[in-house]
């Protein structure tokens, strides 16, 4: 495999070489500020909504729970429906959950805030 003169200046100039690249830190100057107004209240809003969320998958779960039991002794077959709803809450909630989870961590807040 042979290298050109160009090829071999532009690695040289950019200190990249043979596939390599040499990560190169950019700092725009930017910082972002949370001190905005309408942040805390936001961030309020996105609270609410997903610890409705998670109240209401929890409901939903235990009323098909409930279902399936009576159905389980009532000696009919598990309506598969009702497992495959039971399974998308739990799925959903999981969701939730994370995202919640991730957005602490994006922000630098403790994510087991609970036990500190």
């Amino acid at each position: 495999m042979t290298v050109s003169v160009a090829q071999k200046l532009f690695e040289m100039s950019w200190g990249v070489g043979q596939g390599t690249a040499l990560a190169q830190t950019i700092d725009p100057g930017i910082t972002p500020k949370t001190d905005a107004p309408w942040i805390t209240f936001l961030q309020d809003i996105g609270g609410w909504l997903q610890t409705t969320a998670i109240v209401i998958g929890g409901i939903v779960a235990i009323i098909l729970m409930i279902q399936m039991m009576f159905a389980k002794l009532n000696k009919r077959s598990m309506d598969d429906e009702t497992v495959s709803k039971f399974m998308w809450v739990l799925v959903a909630c999981a969701i939730i959950t994370a995202v919640s989870s991730v957005i602490r961590w994006a922000s630098g807040l403790s994510v087991l805030f609970v036990f500190n």
